[in-house]
C-alpha cells in the first residue's frame, strides 16, 4: 500500500469519526446525567447546551445566581425525566471546555424555548457570557426585571 493511499485512508476514516459525532443522537434519558441547567453528561462526553445560558451553580457570583441556577438545574432534570427519549441535534463543533455543542429537544420542542419563557434562562448565541450579578452581589437589574425580586426566585422553588 503506497504511503498517499494509506494517508488517504486515515483521513477518511477520521472525518467519518467526526462526522459519527455530530448530527441526531436519540438518548434514553436514564442515561443522562444533568451537570446544570445547560450541561449534560452522557456517559463521558459532556454536552454544552446550546441557545441559552442558566447561571451557574459552580462558581457563582453572587447567592442569587446560585439559587437561580440550582432551580434552572432542577427544572432542566424535570424536563428530561418526562420522556423517555431525548434528541440532541450535535454540532461538529466544541466550546472551550470542549464540551461537545447540542440542542436538546423534549417532545419536539427545543430547551431553551422552555427555560427562557420559564424566566431559568436567557437567549445566548455564544462569545463572551454577561455576568448574572452586579458588583452589590445581587443579580442584575435586567434580570430583577425578568424574574422579579431575587428573594421571589429563591422561595419558589431553591
Amino acid at each position: 500500500m503506497s504511503v498517499k493511499l494509506a494517508l488517504g485512508l486515515l483521513l477518511a476514516a477520521g472525518i467519518y469519526s467526526v462526522l459519527l459525532n455530530a448530527g441526531t443522537r436519540h438518548v434514553a434519558t436514564g442515561g443522562v446525567v444533568v451537570i446544570d441547567g445547560d450541561t449534560l453528561a452522557i456517559g463521558e462526553e459532556r454536552y454544552r447546551l446550546v441557545g441559552f445560558d442558566t447561571p451557574e451553580t459552580v462558581n457563582a457570583q453572587c447567592d442569587d445566581e446560585l439559587a437561580l441556577g440550582q432551580k434552572a438545574t432542577r427544572r432542566l432534570k424535570a424536563l428530561i425525566g418526562q420522556g423517555d427519549t431525548l434528541v440532541l441535534e450535535v454540532s461538529l463543533k466544541r466550546d472551550r471546555y470542549q464540551r461537545k455543542l447540542a440542542w436538546a429537544l423534549i417532545a419536539d420542542q427545543d430547551v431553551a424555548d422552555i427555560m427562557i419563557p420559564e424566566g431559568l434562562a436567557r437567549a445566548y448565541g455564544g462569545g463572551k457570557r454577561q455576568p448574572w450579578c452586579n458588583v452589590k452581589g445581587r443579580l442584575t437589574s435586567s434580570e430583577i426585571g425578568h424574574w422579579g425580586t431575587p428573594q421571589i426566585a429563591r422561595e419558589e422553588g431553591s
